[in-house]
């Protein structure tokens, strides 16, 4: 066996491990979200929702929502637009399509194509997101949890 067979071997039972235990975070039994993690931002995510980034070796996934999504979801929220959205990831070869679904019926919400990921292979439905605190009447961030903490 070649040192590039060994390296190859390496990868894909990393990969099989990560997916593996994302998969027994996203159907273990929960009831409900234990704790809240502040992450940059308006971000804040769930015991649940940590557990599942620790698996699939996946925080940049936060930094993308915390960046990225977290202030258009509170834009929408406060404008009433908007209440509940699902964070779906969809990964072959090696790319992602990250997107951010209100409806199944309505186009995503936000949308992310990513070049290059090792995440787990496969489609995710991974986070609810939804309006966490409140300063008066508007919403001023947003919580990332798992489908299961609800």
């Amino acid at each position: 066996m070649t040192e590039d067979d060994v390296a190859k071997l390496s990868t894909a039972r990393r990969a099989a491990r990560s997916t593996e235990a994302l998969r027994e975070v996203l159907h273990c039994g929960r009831n409900g979200a234990s704790a809240f993690y502040r992450h940059f931002g308006r971000l804040r995510y769930s015991d649940g929702a940590r557990d599942a980034a620790q698996a699939s070796q996946s925080y940049w996934l936060f930094d993308l929502l915390a960046a990225e999504v977290a202030p258009l979801m509170i834009l929408k929220i406060n404008a009433g637009e908007l209440g509940i959205a699902v964070v779906n990831v969809n990964v072959s070869n090696s790319k992602a399509l990250v997107e951010v679904v209100c409806h199944a019926d309505l186009p995503p919400l936000w949308r992310k194509e990513i070049s290059w990921t090792d995440f787990p292979e496969g489609e995710w439905s991974l986070y609810e997101l939804g309006a966490l605190e409140f300063d008066g009447e508007a919403c001023i961030s947003i919580a990332a949890v798992l489908r299961s903490e609800q």
